[in-house]
């Protein structure tokens, strides 16, 4: 079932790649089951939606770092989700 959940989620994100809303509810929904994905998903939603800054350069930094200890199909649907391929 817990799958089922993730997979509904990508679709409603697929089908809405603008909602930030939908976004941070899925990490939330991560977080609520100790996945480490929670964080890096919050993260994009921060630097998607923060100015150039020293903090967002450090955060990107730290997302890159992040998103290399990720199943790689599923950080290039989360990037696709924001329109970067």
């Amino acid at each position: 079932m817990q799958y089922d959940d993730d997979i509904a989620f990508q679709r409603a994100i697929l089908a809405n790649p603008g909602d930030t809303t939908l976004k941070l509810v899925y990490a939330d929904w991560l977080q609520e089951r100790d996945d480490p994905r929670a964080e890096y998903v919050r993260l994009q939603v921060q630097l998607h939606t923060t100015r150039t800054s020293a903090a967002a350069v450090d955060a990107a930094a730290w997302f890159m770092q992040m998103g290399n200890r990720l199943d790689p199909d599923w950080v290039a649907f989360m990037r696709k989700s924001f329109g970067k391929s």
